[in-house]
């Protein structure tokens, strides 16, 4: 399954059995264009307690929805709220971006 962590370069870091962490500074959503316009949705509850729904209504996967999060600067679920704007990129900006960024 893709995710953000996919996109991220390895710290220095090492956890316990001694793999590289991912550095969430790496992560480029700095480099995330919008070629088409973005739909406006304003998250509901529902959307929330089963954002994989969201996702599939969206683009009709389950998958990056952490780098949804991660643009709209709400990448924990733990962030999200009933009534916040969310933008959803077209699937084909969502998919540019991630395969250009990924290693």
């Amino acid at each position: 399954m893709r995710s953000r962590y996919d996109l991220m370069k390895f710290s220095t870091q090492r956890d316990s059995k001694d793999r590289f962490f991912p550095d969430v500074m790496s992560l480029p959503t700095h480099k995330f264009v919008f070629t088409e316009s973005p739909k406006e949705h304003y998250l509901t509850k529902t959307d929330i307690d089963r954002f994989d729904i969201r996702m599939f209504v969206e683009y009709g996967i389950t998958e990056l929805d952490d780098i949804i999060r991660t643009i709209n600067r709400k990448p924990l679920m733990e962030d999200l709220s009933p009534g916040d704007k969310f933008l959803f990129p077209s699937k084909t900006n969502l998919e540019k971006f991630y395969n250009k960024n990924y290693s």
